[in-house]
């Protein structure tokens, strides 16, 4: 498994853009689960972030799109508004151990 990083390194509320093993990630932190999500939105399969944090909507229910302003659902990815509704992100396996996460294999 490869380390993605501190589970720390990410509030509670908030979301983190990384990279590991070729593979561009968003990862949330949410009521203490933790969520991870290729940074690609369905729609157009463009980024839905190009900076370091992820974009959350203020209510912090929904990952937003900075390309075309879509909100994805945090627990399950799909698409709740915009031009992919009824679309979804592609989830990543993600594993909490010793204050780490990881990428599963």
């Amino acid at each position: 498994m490869e380390v993605i990083c501190d589970a720390n390194d990410i509030s509670e509320g908030a979301a983190r853009r990384f990279s590991v093993k070729n593979l561009d990630l968003i990862v949330v932190h949410r009521y203490g689960i933790f969520y991870a999500y290729r940074n690609e939105c369905p729609h157009m399969n463009l980024p839905l972030t190009n900076r370091s944090k992820g974009i959350i909507d203020k209510n912090q229910k929904h990952l937003v799109c900075i390309q075309h302003r879509a909100e994805f659902d945090i627990e399950n990815g799909f698409c709740v508004k915009g031009p992919c509704q009824g679309m979804e992100l592609e989830p990543v396996n993600i594993e909490t151990n010793n204050g780490k996460l990881y990428l599963k294999e």
